[in-house]
């Protein structure tokens, strides 16, 4: 089948507002787009004659879930003058082209079926990946060092208690609300009532705003970073990320034949592409040379006859610092001469870096410097082989 004569749409609708899809597959239906099957994150739709069509959303209301029971029940829907247009869990959908005034109301349709844990699997994940993630930003919070601040990805994770703490608080309050008020309904015997379209979209982004906020969080650190010089997290993850894009896009393309050719075309991509982002991440972080006049320390500093065998450079920046630097100069004995630079964007973030590399440095026994002017902070560090300290 060509692909212009299917459609994806994001689905992702609180189980409470299940009957939304009537109104959505109807309009859908009348620019010609039939409901063809649905999962828990979309809808698919095939492109046909454009007509008016009603549907009418049902809960298997059964127990036994054999396929003769289905069958049957499918066949009480038939004899009311409805068709069977898809399935997905305990989610029934049939359609009639008739008026509206002959549908059925949703016979055997036991709504207290909704409120077992297995129908709410997407929000549940929703939920426990942004604890999850709250979770991980308290313990970053908790041991936080001057590293948090050097790099966009690090500094995200500083952020993610205080940033999506309150966002998850508001949304999932709202929502257990209204889970509650229908939960109620449905243990008094009520029928839920047709949400609107509007409504249900609103519910909806209730639950996956803020997981799709995260990842779009995560992606931009990341993103820059490999800007900014810090491309070592892209270069770790862009490997699994290209082999699970060609995976998905081979299993796309199988069912349309052609999978053998394609898949190894993308494969030979692949390896270009995770060639070139670790090319690219040393040249960023090992051919850019020392910005000018920095003031850094050098193995010249120790006595003319030390030789520089080796030097590198990597620099990285962060919403609190413009540019941190560590430059590292050693010799063949093994002396070594590194420096780290810090140049913060506030006040306010220079105190705090200070202070947490003070805190670092307790107890520290080497031949050290670390001075501050204004925003700019510098740490020296001097170190000698082992044999002749």
């Amino acid at each position: 089948m060509n692909k212009k004569e299917e459609k994806k749409i994001f689905w992702g609708y609180m189980p409470f507002d299940y009957r939304v899809s009537e109104a959505l597959f109807s309009k859908m239906a009348e620019r010609g787009w039939m409901v063809k099957s649905v999962t828990p994150y979309f809808a698919v739709f095939q492109l046909q004659t454009p007509k008016k069509r009603m549907y009418r959303a049902a809960v298997y209301d059964k127990q036994d879930f054999s396929d003769h029971s289905r069958a049957q029940y499918i066949q009480q829907w038939k004899k009311n003058g409805m068709h069977y247009a898809c399935e997905f869990d305990r989610y029934y959908w049939f359609y009639t082209d008739n008026d509206i005034n002959n549908l059925p109301e949703g016979f055997c349709s036991d709504e207290s079926r909704l409120l077992g844990s297995a129908v709410w699997r997407k929000e549940i994940y929703s939920v426990i990946l942004m604890l999850l993630a709250i979770g991980f930003g308290a313990i970053k919070l908790y041991n936080v060092s001057y590293v948090s601040f050097i790099t966009y990805s690090e500094f995200t994770k500083l952020m993610l208690l205080p940033v999506f703490l309150p966002i998850c608080f508001v949304l999932y309050v709202c929502a257990g609300i209204w889970i509650a008020k229908c939960r109620h309904k449905i243990r008094r015997g009520t029928r839920l009532a047709v949400p609107s379209y509007a409504a249900a979209n609103i519910r909806r982004i209730f639950v996956f705003l803020p997981v799709t906020l995260l990842f779009l969080l995560l992606l931009l650190a990341l993103a820059l970073d490999a800007c900014t010089g810090y491309a070592q997290t892209v270069i770790l993850i862009s490997p699994i990320l290209v082999v699970a894009c060609v995976v998905w896009i081979v299993r796309i393309l199988k069912r349309h034949g052609q999978a053998v050719v394609i898949g190894r075309v993308l494969i030979i991509l692949a390896m270009i592409i995770c060639i070139a982002v670790y090319a690219i991440g040393n040249y960023r972080n090992f051919s850019s040379g020392l910005p000018e006049e920095s003031n850094v320390a050098r193995l010249s500093n120790l006595g003319n006859d030390l030789e520089v065998q080796s030097t590198s450079y990597v620099h990285t920046a962060s919403p609190a610092v413009s540019l941190h630097f560590v430059y590292k100069e050693s010799a063949e004995d093994g002396t070594m001469a590194s420096t780290e630079f810090f140049q913060c964007r506030t006040t306010g973030f220079a105190d705090r870096i200070y202070a947490y590399i003070e805190t670092a440095l307790e107890g520290v026994e080497a031949d050290y410097e670390l001075v501050r002017e204004g925003r700019t902070i510098v740490y020296k560090e001097y170190k000698l082989p082992e044999s002749v300290s």
